[in-house]
């Protein structure tokens, strides 16, 4: 094989090797010709071929190039030569290696190193801080007092977080909390009545936030009632870690404002007892009737009016969401009757949240009734129970100092049976179980 056909059989290989399988299959049934100054007789042609031949010859052409060549030693001199690192390649024909030929190959080496790689796309979780509160006081029984903010954006896929950290840190120990919590776009995450030893709680519970998505995260505190020894002292919480399956990228900890104690100051609070409509104990309801399934009654303390904001109830008997329609609170005051629509805000855990607008305004020392009805579906033989489940579904806003304020109140401090409250435990009201019942008919003659 002379020189020029070693030159030109070399080129051939880079291009064909070089293009994509589609690209070659598309040459099949046409010529190729790489053209030199020899006679016809040496010009390399592909005519009319098979799928497999063009394969086949691809390779052979390939062989023909000494095994000494690598792409990545690929050099274009000055002069237009072509060197391999510190060896010849064709150093019989060098003179014949043409300035196009060197911008060929050239072309034909970036082309290789510029095609694009199909990459799986990376999934991590992002973390970052987010817009964090104002310093306030930390008055004596403020509840979900928010500390620290901080956004998680899922990127390249869904993202599942499995805990979360909180650390205690700051100018304060960790009696001065009742509780520490999570709040994840606005729904609870966790909540600790008490941190570790090692100052954290760690929530241990998952939730999803899906490609592209980003999630709103507020660290909160509830502070005790007796906060007198600890006057001036000022505690954060701290974002510390996040468990996933993939990786976190972000600067943690993430560390919020730091509240100042103030025990001087009195804020309001909410006593919840048992209300007049409350079934009171099991009933049977119809199938497609409407009923009354929990009550409870709530008393403000003398120190500030406060505003109902927040009702959420959770259906924990057999009934689906399907038995279950027309959901609505209802809050009665001494002047008036509230209602207000009731949705199913979270279909696995069946919570239905009520559209509470600007809320229920109640006076010092002043009581309402808040109870939940529904319309029943065409399903027989299911129980139909309406709980409270923690203390922040049952909320209002201190109008003196602006903190929020949770109802308290308890018949046991444990798991509670049904129709009791409970201190500590969950649901914080567990509701009758009542039954939907087909019911009967006659058929006069």
């Amino acid at each position: 094989m002379s020189s020029k056909t070693k030159k030109s059989v070399f080129i051939l290989a880079l291009l064909l090797l070089s293009l994509p399988v589609w690209a070659k299959l598309a040459s099949i049934g046409q010529v190729i010709v790489v053209e030199n100054s020899k006679p016809s007789d040496e010009t390399v042609s592909y005519v009319s071929q098979t799928e497999e031949s063009v394969i086949s010859d691809t390779a052979n052409v390939a062989s023909a190039i000494p095994d000494e060549l690598a792409l990545s030693k690929l050099a274009i001199s000055k002069a237009g030569e072509v060197d391999i690192g510190s060896d010849t390649f064709l150093s019989d024909s060098r003179e014949d290696v043409s300035v196009t030929d060197t911008a060929l190959l050239k072309t034909t080496t970036e082309s290789i190193a510029s095609a694009p790689v199909n990459e799986t796309p990376e999934v991590y979780l992002s973390v970052e801080p987010g817009p964090m509160p104002e310093p306030t006081l930390a008055l004596a029984g403020a509840q979900i007092l928010t500390y620290t903010v901080a956004y998680l954006t899922a990127v390249g896929g869904d993202v599942v977080v499995k805990n979360v950290r909180i650390e205690r840190v700051g100018l304060a120990p960790d009696v001065v909390f009742s509780a520490v919590g999570i709040f994840n776009n606005g729904s609870t995450v966790g909540i600790a009545r008490a941190l570790r030893g090692d100052h954290t709680y760690d929530t241990q519970v998952s939730f999803v936030i899906k490609k592209g998505e980003t999630h709103q995260i507020n660290l909160f505190g509830s502070m005790v009632f007796d906060l007198s020894a600890y006057d001036g002292l000022m505690p954060q919480l701290s974002l510390a870690r996040i468990d996933t399956d993939v990786p976190v990228k972000g600067g943690l900890p993430i560390t919020g404002v730091a509240h100042t104690i103030n025990s001087s100051l009195a804020i309001g609070t909410l006593t919840v007892e048992h209300s007049q409509y409350d079934p009171g104990r099991q009933r049977s309801y119809y199938v497609l009737e409407t009923g009354v399934f929990s009550g409870l009654h709530l008393t403000t303390g003398n120190q500030e009016p406060i505003q109902l904001v927040a009702v959420n109830w959770k259906q924990s008997g057999s009934a689906s969401i399907d038995d279950i329609t027309n959901v609505e609170t209802v809050v009665v005051t001494k002047e008036r009757e509230y209602v207000f629509d009731t949705p199913l805000t979270d279909p696995n855990l069946r919570f239905y949240t009520a559209n509470m607008g600007d809320g229920v305004f109640i006076g010092k020392g002043e009581s309402v009734d808040v109870y939940v009805r529904a319309r029943l579906g065409r399903h027989s033989d299911r129980t139909v129970i309406f709980d409270v489940d923690d203390f922040p579904d049952l909320m209002g806003i201190g109008l003196n100092y602006n903190n929020f304020i949770l109802g308290l109140g308890g018949d046991t401090d444990g798991v509670p049976a049904e129709g009791q409250l409970s201190t500590f435990s969950h649901p914080f009201y567990h509701g009758y179980s009542h039954t939907i019942s087909a019911g009967s008919f006659g058929v006069e003659r």
